[in-house]
């Protein structure tokens, strides 16, 4: 569980209030800097600049993040129109992966697949993201956040942790499947 809150603020509420926390804050592993609200913007909506400063202020904080606790492990998921999904889980260490986790259920939620890759193997299976975070932020911002607006309609999410949730272009005209980019339903600090 992500807190926008320093642990002795938490630790503070929840003494003066009462209250359990509904999972343990180690002061070792949560963030340290108060996060910026969540936002979802599109092409449609926004100019290409607005989504790529988006971007580049959540990579900041990523930077100042990954400067502060290098290893990390985040999970990446998407899902198709026809209800088969997929997830990666990564662990990072100094942005190099030293783990990779796949798994893949079919439309009714049952697992079908699952390998785990550990180094120096990290990449055997073809698929998936096999970096750190900070080459998806590049991978958004010099692949993704290219594509002409004119073809293309151009997603950014960052997350209510500050980071970069999703990153994505769809083809104009397309209508499944046709998302592509980096994304990352969760980050968790080690």
């Amino acid at each position: 569980m992500r807190h926008s809150l320093r642990p002795a603020t938490l630790l503070a509420l929840v003494l003066v209030s009462g209250c359990r926390p509904s999972s343990p804050v180690e002061p070792s592993t949560a963030p340290t800097e108060p996060a910026p609200a969540a936002l979802s913007l599109n092409s449609h909506d926004e100019d290409v600049e607005r989504l790529t400063e988006a971007v580049r202020e959540s990579r900041a904080r990523f930077e100042r993040l990954v400067a502060e606790r290098p290893a990390y492990v985040y999970t990446s998921h998407d899902a198709s129109f026809s209800g088969h999904s997929w997830s990666y889980r990564l662990t990072v260490d100094h942005e190099r992966v030293t783990r990779r986790e796949y798994e893949a259920r079919d439309d009714g939620g049952k697992r079908i697949e699952t390998w785990v890759e550990a180094e120096p193997a990290v990449g055997e299976h073809p698929g998936g993201p096999t970096t750190g975070l900070a080459a998806l932020y590049d991978q958004c911002l010099g692949k993704v956040l290219t594509r002409d607006p004119a073809d293309h309609e151009l997603f950014v999410e960052i997350g209510d942790d500050g980071l970069m949730s999703a990153c994505l272009y769809v083809r104009k005209g397309c209508m499944d499947d046709c998302s592509e980019g980096p994304r990352v339903s969760a980050v968790e600090w080690r």
